[in-house]
């Protein structure tokens, strides 16, 4: 538990942090979609910092903490499941895909 929390709470971190540190989209829609994305990610990124944060505090030979934190985690993969694709307007929306071709931070999605 202590590893998947020390990767998913920088990940998590990096990405909510990132999508804020972004200048003004080049349109509504895409200010839309990005802070459709942040607001999704920030409840499940404190989640996730709130669980590793508990989970360190314990003791490491702490079942019942480990066990808590286990149900944290189940609790944090149905959120992610219930996220709604963040990549779907790149997907389906010409106008946003046209404007993804062209940003440079966009670019360095995978595809």
């Amino acid at each position: 538990m202590d590893e998947a929390f020390g990767v998913f709470a920088p990940g998590f971190d990096n990405a909510v942090t990132g999508l804020n540190g972004l200048g003004q989209a080049p349109s509504a829609e895409a200010e839309a979609a990005r802070k459709s994305i942040v607001d999704a990610l920030t409840p499940i990124r404190d989640k996730v910092v709130a669980a590793k944060t508990k989970l360190d505090a314990a003791p490491k030979d702490d079942k019942a903490a480990t066990v808590e934190a286990g149900v944290a985690f189940r609790q944090i993969g149905s959120d992610i499941n219930d996220m709604p694709d963040p990549f779907q307007q790149l997907e389906t929306n010409a106008s946003m895909k046209a404007l993804a071709g062209q940003a440079p931070n966009c670019k360095k999605l995978p595809s």
